[in-house]
């Protein structure tokens, strides 16, 4: 059941993070962590996204035995501006947190404009050379400027290796126009990750 939050009170996203045999994680070792808020209606459409939350004040990494993998992150949505007065008049609105995080990474790389897009479609190709990633493995960019109308910020999967030099990945959005850049980009190859999904309102205080 969706938490339903006021639209100017603080509410408190959480969740616990595990490896691929069901122990939490030391979020110690996260090399990053993304987040995103989505429109329930519509998950294409990102209302707001963070290139890493491990560098905002708001959340809150917890590496007690008690709470080992737990992550809160302390979300303002009246402060946000998710709930816009002007355009609706609701009670209510639906909303979806995507929490991405990354660790264990086996090889950190960087790149300059390596990221290319085509319009209307979702699968995103990276140039990066001698990548040494295979179809399924997972990675993450760092600090891309957005390319093709995209947030390509986040972790992804490999979706299709076309040689030694360049792969593609999907992304949760068809881009709206082909182009190429990306600017100075950090890549986290075949690191170890995990999403969590955590679907919230936020409640008018003052309906009209």
């Amino acid at each position: 059941m969706a938490a339903k939050v006021s639209e100017k009170t603080n509410a408190v996203l959480s969740t616990i993070f595990s490896d691929e045999e069901g122990e939490p994680v030391n979020t110690a070792e996260f090399d990053v962590l993304f987040a995103s808020i989505h429109d329930a209606d519509n998950f294409a459409n990102v209302l707001r996204s963070s290139d890493d939350l491990m560098t905002l004040p708001n959340v809150e990494l917890t590496e007690d035995e008690d709470t080992l993998g737990l992550v809160r992150w302390y979300l303002q949505p009246f402060d946000t501006l998710l709930f816009d007065q002007s355009t609706t008049s609701a009670d209510t609105e639906r909303h979806v947190a995507y929490i991405r995080g990354a660790w264990a990474s086996e090889d950190f790389r960087s790149s300059t404009n390596g990221i290319a897009t085509v319009e209307d479609s979702p699968l995103v190709t990276v140039t990066l050379t001698a990548h040494g990633l295979a179809v399924r493995d997972a990675f993450y960019l760092k600090a891309a400027a957005d390319v093709g109308g995209l947030d390509v910020g986040s972790v992804w999967i490999v979706e299709e290796v076309v040689n030694a030099n360049t792969f593609k990945f999907r992304h949760h959005r068809a881009a709206t126009v082909t182009a190429s850049g990306g600017g100075a980009t950090l890549f986290g190859l075949r690191c170890k990750s995990a999403v969590a999904k955590i679907p919230f309102t936020v409640q008018r205080d003052d309906p009209v």
